[in-house]
């Protein structure tokens, strides 16, 4: 097999990589929305800073059969200038997940393989590589892992959990899994919402209002519940406000966003924010007026949206990160995410490597 790898560092050849990029993505099965090129391109454009970019492009004669879709950073450390690969996307308020490499099915041997090549014979431009946050459950990760550590030094390190619920086809057979306290706390919330008519519930927001009035009011509602528990909202944060409006537009436009409010005569009390993509759910940010706290509305959004996803075949409803105690309540699982290090052979790489173990040794003898 003659595999050829190419170094792609202009934000116009990232752009018109588009057609190829998600032609391969949609072709794995394990696939997230955050590996799109609508998310990361548009990760890119509002945060790129100094960064450089440094698309890794595998083809099989002119077939494109993988991307490693990094950028390179310098940052000092104790005065030494550090050259680190990273996975686009993985900074930030964002919060991208289970990053990885794109590759098409049958593929994955041959890439890594070259990617250990390419990095050792362009050993010059990198210290060190941390991708992150990957998932504990990828057996391509521990191929990598294997791989590389034969040439360099290399890590794996569990970071955080993301809970998510395994779906069922039937929504009955959901609720029975659920604890019976808090399946009849969902059932009676159901009922007495669909006895009232002073409020309604729309599953297809993100068809009946401008995507930035959505993106807006959950910026604003989510914002208000935090400072009402005290709690600074990143929906706060201006750079990350408007990359959220960009890349809602981008998903919008493919068919993967999807947006749920309450509402009653005068107003919007609460929203949620979720992304569907290939088999999967996966709940973005929420919000809702504290006023309205006594009416459970977080519980009544999650409720009709995982019922929605149940009824239209989905597979699974991911939370993402954070291990709050009501994803629990929704019977969710843990998903382990981890972190993969590797650094070069180079003096100042080495120096970085053993530091860090020190320090890793150092605090564990403080406990």
């Amino acid at each position: 097999m003659t595999t050829s790898v190419e170094l792609v560092q202009t934000e116009r050849a990232f752009q018109d990589l588009q057609p190829w990029w998600d032609a391969i993505l949609e072709k794995r099965v394990s696939s997230s929305i955050f590996l799109t090129w609508e998310w990361l391109f548009t990760w890119w454009i509002h945060y790129q800073q100094n960064r450089k970019l440094f698309l890794i492009l595998f083809r099989e004669r002119e077939k494109l059969i993988g991307i490693a879709p990094l950028f390179l950073e310098e940052e000092v450390k104790g005065g030494i200038r550090i050259k680190t690969l990273r996975f686009l996307g993985s900074d930030g308020p964002a919060c991208s997940e289970f990053l990885d490499l794109i590759i098409a099915p049958g593929y994955d041997a041959e890439v890594y393989h070259r990617l250990g090549e390419f990095l050792k014979e362009h050993s010059s431009l990198w210290d060190r590589m941390i991708l992150s946050p990957l998932s504990w459950g990828n057996s391509d990760l521990y191929w990598l892992y294997r791989l590389l550590n034969r040439l360099y030094s290399a890590e794996l390190e569990e970071t955080f959990r993301c809970p998510y619920i395994k779906l069922p086809s039937d929504w009955n057979q959901f609720l029975a899994s659920l604890s019976r306290n808090f399946r009849q706390q969902v059932r009676a919330l159901l009922r007495k919402f669909d006895q009232q008519t002073k409020m309604k519930y729309l599953s297809n927001a993100h068809h009946l209002f401008p995507t930035p009035v959505l993106i807006n009011t959950l910026c604003t509602l989510n914002s208000l519940r935090m400072e009402h528990k005290g709690i600074d909202s990143t929906l706060r944060i201006s750079s990350f406000h408007r990359f959220l409006l960009d890349v809602s537009e981008q998903l919008k436009s493919r068919g993967w966003l999807s947006c749920s409010l309450i509402q009653n005569e005068q107003q919007i009390i609460a929203i949620i924010l979720n992304f569907r993509y290939g088999k999967k759910v996966w709940y973005y940010q929420a919000g809702f007026l504290p006023e309205y706290a006594f009416l459970h509305p977080g519980t009544l959004l999650f409720a009709q949206t995982i019922r929605e996803a149940i009824e239209d075949g989905f597979l699974e409803y991911d939370f993402l990160r954070g291990e709050e105690e009501y994803k629990y309540r929704w019977g969710a699982i843990n998903r382990p995410v981890t972190v993969f290090r590797l650094y070069n052979r180079k003096l100042r790489s080495r120096i970085l490597y053993y530091f860090r173990k020190a320090k890793i040794l150092f605090h564990g003898s403080l406990k």
